[in-house]
């Protein structure tokens, strides 16, 4: 699949002098990672387009920020004011909310998250807890099927929740919250869990201690929940790592977008979504389908019980958390109508084609810019890089060396023995198969709130 994209000379005035040329590689200097905005933009709209159009254009992602939420009312360009720089943002267009399949939702909703956990660290150090980073993963093997493996996966985190261990260390784990993530590497999908638990120890050493003697029983979990495992699918690690990994939560995908060799693990799903738009990569194609399929609707974290509620954290849906912040001066300096946002037939593409050229140039030129762009025609450009290098970039992080790392990745990429049976798709699932009701409604119920542990901070 490719997309030739080529900016006309009005577009490429009012993008600040974009050429359609690739332009250098994102710089990397000092201790620093940094990227342009514009970039990151062009990169997340042409991604957008991209997965619209590998999931079929009537799926949400299709819809979002592409089409009108009134026929009558058209798109607004607003600008909004942060306090070190302005950003433009449309107004008047739908959101689909996918945090897993939308380039543009997501990375609204990770800053979202980011800023939940990032409270939550600081209650955590407020109570004197001791910030733990679990990341948890089994083998796997190329002919195993996603789905299933998630799925197991999942049920031997629940395992893990009823062992024994895990219930003496309850009065020492005040609360937890797990990610899930997945690579494509050479030896097929590797889902892991990377879990943050607020021990409470007397040091770091002691808390790292306590899940450190939660190997063995993770162990067993992956056995019971038809998985297998080594100590290299288990990492317990301190404060830290966990500081790292929440500090880069929402920038590990645009960090990981701006190199081109793949990690040793294999690629992320925004990776492949990136190759297979960028690329033409088939079989990333395919593979990011299927990622699609199986991530649909799950949550990107999951919080203990009462630990939201003890840190002072409401409940916002991704649908809310990707709607643009109300917080900032936001004014709108130009409006588009209808039927120059969508175009017709006859004469020039409608401006959601040219939706990056649009904020680009809202922001250089304000209104009289944008007009120029909306009366051009054409489409984005397709850019290895679209705008000048700065450091206070769009993903609102910077992340040093030494933060890299420490962040935790995913032990590797631990195959399955050779001759394993690959982990195939069942019928219904894998909470279905097998489980008593009272098994069933454990799981459900999660760990007890904070408050039936014990009282912290008053």
């Amino acid at each position: 699949m490719s997309f030739p994209f080529e900016p006309t000379s009005h577009q490429q005035a009012a993008s600040g002098g974009l050429t359609g040329r690739a332009a250098p590689a994102p710089e990397r200097g000092l201790d620093r990672v940094t990227k342009s905005v514009r970039q990151i933009r062009m990169d997340r709209l042409r991604h957008q387009r991209g997965a619209a159009a590998l999931l079929g254009h009537s799926h949400r992602v299709g819809l979002c920020q592409y089409a009108l939420i009134s026929k009558d009312e058209g798109v607004g360009v607003d600008l909004i004011d942060y306090p070190d720089r302005q950003r433009a943002a449309f107004s008047g267009v739908q959101r689909c909310g996918s945090v897993w399949i939308c380039p543009c939702c997501s990375a609204r909703i990770s800053e979202v998250r980011r800023g939940e956990l990032n409270a939550m660290l600081a209650w955590a150090r407020s109570c004197g807890l001791r910030p733990v980073m679990l990341t948890l993963t089994a083998r796997h093997g190329r002919d195993d099927d996603l789905g299933e493996l998630l799925e197991r996966l999942k049920k031997a985190k629940q395992k893990l929740h009823r062992h024994r261990t895990w219930a003496d260390l309850k009065g020492r784990i005040m609360g937890s919250v797990t990610a899930t993530e997945v690579t494509h590497g050479q030896n097929g999908w590797h889902p892991h869990l990377h879990m943050i638990l607020l021990v409470e120890a007397d040091d770091e050493a002691e808390a790292v201690a306590l899940a450190e003697g939660l190997l063995p029983p993770w162990l067993a979990s992956l056995k019971g929940a038809g998985l297998d495992g080594t100590g290299a699918g288990f990492r317990a690690q301190g404060a830290a790592a966990a500081g790292a990994y929440v500090g880069k939560w929402g920038a590990a995908e645009e960090l990981a977008l701006q190199g081109t060799k793949k990690g040793r693990a294999g690629r992320t799903p925004a990776q492949l979504l990136a190759a297979a738009v960028d690329d033409g990569d088939d079989q990333a194609a395919r593979l990011w389908q299927r990622f699609a399929a199986v991530f649909q609707g799950r949550r990107q974290l999951v919080w203990s019980r009462g630990l939201k509620k003890a840190v002072g954290i409401g409940d916002t849906s991704d649908e809310d958390a990707a709607k643009e912040d109300a917080k900032p001066v936001r004014r709108q300096i130009s409006k588009i109508q209808p039927y120059q946002w969508k175009g017709g037939m006859i004469g020039p593409k409608g401006a959601r084609h040219r939706r990056g050229l649009i904020l680009n140039a809202a922001e250089e030129g304000g209104a009289e810019a944008v007009a120029r762009v909306v009366a051009a025609g054409g489409e984005d450009p397709r850019l290895a890089d679209a705008g000048p290098l700065i450091e206070d970039d769009d993903l609102g992080v910077q992340v040093s060396a030494e933060d890299m790392a420490a962040m935790p990745d995913d032990m590797g990429d631990e195959a399955s023995p050779e001759g394993a049976q690959p982990v195939q798709r069942q019928r219904g699932s894998a909470e279905a198969r097998g489980r008593s009701p009272h098994a069933a409604s454990r799981a459900r119920g999660g760990e007890p709130p904070a408050g039936r542990r014990r009282r912290l901070c008053g």
